[in-house]
């Protein structure tokens, strides 16, 4: 979520310095808000990403910037530094051995056309969601049709990326060449690839600040929730788990990133194999 930026120095060189007490203070809302752990060492980087929006308001100082954050009642300007303190970077078939466990183990449960509920709680710009989609109707000859997949992120930015469904040619080369026929070449002026409608109309796409608590009531079969933990500290990955846990049907799998792990962290699924867990209050699936 929060990586290296190379923007060059003159970008932000009009910038109020960022005091110690003032990153703190970032540290802290940020925690409070969204869950993001912000280390120390981290000061000249989160400078940068405020720059644009603290020279947009022309504000003298960090803590001013932070307060007009705090009493925005629009939630624009939390929106904003969300956007600005949050990267996110994903691709088509990441992590292939979830899409190997989700064809080998868990669609053999469900008949092409039957109801299957599928969570991407982290979905960035939109590849994850669309692999699912894409996985779903390789299995299902072609159909994704009784597929539905809630796809969410914290992000408005990349909201809007996603829902446009349109990527480079380049992007689904990790992917299995079998998906290309799920996507629709578009000349603009470089060639693009648009995932076919049957394929995007089956992902709605939602903001949700995931170490808040969660606003509906739907459960899901399969929840895929990767390499987000990573940036919250132990308590908030369990009130997390936990929360995602209780969306589980009986049966249901959580998949997590590759480098994280839920050791030492309370939870009620079942440990299945590296990042793929499963809900213990039954074994069949739950329609």
């Amino acid at each position: 979520m929060l990586r290296s930026t190379n923007t060059p120095a003159s970008a932000f060189s009009d910038v109020p310095k960022l005091r110690p007490s003032e990153f703190d203070q970032i540290r802290t809302f940020a925690k409070s808000r969204f869950g993001l752990d912000l280390r120390q060492g981290k000061e000249e980087l989160v400078s940068a990403r405020l720059a644009r929006g603290m020279r947009q308001g022309q504000f003298r100082s960090f803590t001013e910037y932070l307060h007009h954050v705090e009493s925005d009642s629009t939630g624009q300007a939390l929106t904003a530094l969300i956007n600005a303190l949050t990267t996110n970077h994903t691709s088509f078939y990441r992590e292939p051995h979830h899409f190997e466990f989700l064809d080998r183990e868990v669609l053999p449960q469900f008949r092409p056309g039957s109801d299957l509920r599928i969570w991407s709680a982290a979905c960035s710009t939109g590849e994850e969601p669309y692999s699912i989609a894409c996985a779903v109707a390789q299995a299902w000859n072609g159909s994704c049709r009784g597929l539905r997949i809630l796809a969410t992120d914290i992000s408005t930015k990349v909201l809007d990326v996603a829902r446009a469904a349109v990527y480079p040619e380049i992007s689904l080369a990790p992917a299995p060449k079998s998906w290309l026929k799920f996507f629709t070449r578009v000349q603009r002026p470089e060639p693009v690839l648009r995932a076919r409608p049957d394929i995007a109309s089956v992902v709605e796409f939602k903001q949700i600040n995931l170490i808040e608590p969660i606003a509906f009531q739907d459960r899901f079969h399969v929840i895929f929730c990767r390499n987000v933990m990573i940036y919250f500290d132990k308590p908030t990955q369990e009130r997390l788990v936990q929360r995602l846990a209780e969306r589980l049907y009986p049966g249901g799998y959580l998949f997590v990133g590759h480098s994280e792990s839920l050791a030492g962290v309370s939870h009620p699924l079942s440990y299945i194999r590296p990042a793929v867990y499963r809900s213990s209050a039954g074994k069949g699936r739950s329609a």
